[in-house]
């Protein structure tokens, strides 16, 4: 029974792992997509804000 516990807590171990990678490659393609979106705006009220 100890060995069968031992591997259940591995394979949370793994599947934590696997979800905490998909995650932060989950946020990264937001990012992307935010700046994609987004870039155009940006650097109209950046450049705006410098130029003051």
């Amino acid at each position: 029974m100890k060995s069968r516990n031992k591997l259940i807590i591995r394979w949370e171990f793994y599947l934590l792992g696997l979800g905490t990678i998909l995650s932060m490659i989950g946020v990264g393609r937001v990012i992307a997509v935010f700046n994609k979106l987004f870039n155009e705006h940006m650097e109209t009220v950046a450049f705006d804000y410098v130029e003051e």
